[in-house]
């Protein structure tokens, strides 16, 4: 997802205190987060010796309804577990709801399939004040996973687990979905760099010299965002 009005050049400067500045700005604050499956809290991440950090699903309760007529949280979901892609690469047209993912996806615990398990760790996180699950129309039904699998499901599901691996879903407060790194937090920001077309979060950090600055976690994939819609006045944000 590239956001073609500030595709210019990056702009990097050092100063006191080896602080790197970028421009750019904060979208808007992470305000719930899916959990994360066992498998993922094994990802060695200083990150989650933060005294904030939560391994369980954190339910946002900042974010209004959702707010894109064009784009159903249906679509968000399936759009984002696979990044935007279908089986063969190609980018999803906007709006598409990709029903043959999510009536695959199904509450299967006798199943080994990663893909399941980050959809149940996150089954929960409410979107539009329902939970996830429920925009997932098979999810009781396990005989749904065994009668649509076929070899484009299956490079589907192979996409959803490359793109979901160390990662966990999230809110972000004008309730949009997206997926970030394990090691992100409730209330760490969306920011939008100038000359670097994918957002990225970061928490907010406090300096000796009590300017607030950022630390960065890793580019993040949010669902739905429009290219202009969120363009905000850049300014120079400091890095540590």
């Amino acid at each position: 997802m590239g956001f073609n009005l500030i595709d210019g050049q990056p702009e990097i400067k050092v100063r006191y205190h080896c602080r790197i500045h970028l421009r750019g700005f904060v979208i808007d604050v992470v305000d719930g987060m899916g959990g994360i499956i066992p498998a993922g809290l094994d990802a060695p991440d200083p990150d989650t010796l933060n005294s904030r950090f939560q391994h369980d699903l954190v339910q946002p309760i900042m974010s209004p309804p959702w707010p894109l007529e064009e784009v159903t949280p249906r679509a968000a979901i399936a759009a984002c577990l696979t990044a935007s892609t279908d089986e063969n690469g190609t980018r999803l047209c906007y709006r598409e709801e990709n029903l043959a993912l999510l009536s695959s996806s199904t509450r299967d615990p006798k199943t080994p399939d990663p893909s399941l398990y980050f959809l149940v760790a996150n089954a929960e996180l409410r979107l539009e004040d329902r939970p996830l699950k429920a925009y997932l129309p098979n999810w009781e039904d396990s005989r749904a996973l065994y009668n649509s699998i076929d070899s484009k499901m299956l490079v589907l599901r192979q996409t959803m687990v490359s793109h979901t691996k160390w990662n966990r879903l999230m809110v972000m407060e004008p309730s949009l979905l997206g997926f970030v790194r394990n090691s992100v937090t409730v209330r760490d920001v969306v920011i939008l760099l100038n000359g670097h077309g994918r957002p990225v979060v970061a928490s907010k950090v406090l300096g000796n010299d009590a300017v607030v600055a950022y630390r960065m976690k890793g580019e993040t994939h949010v669902e739905g965002m429009m290219e202009d819609e969120y363009i905000k006045e850049m300014q120079d944000l400091g890095f540590v």
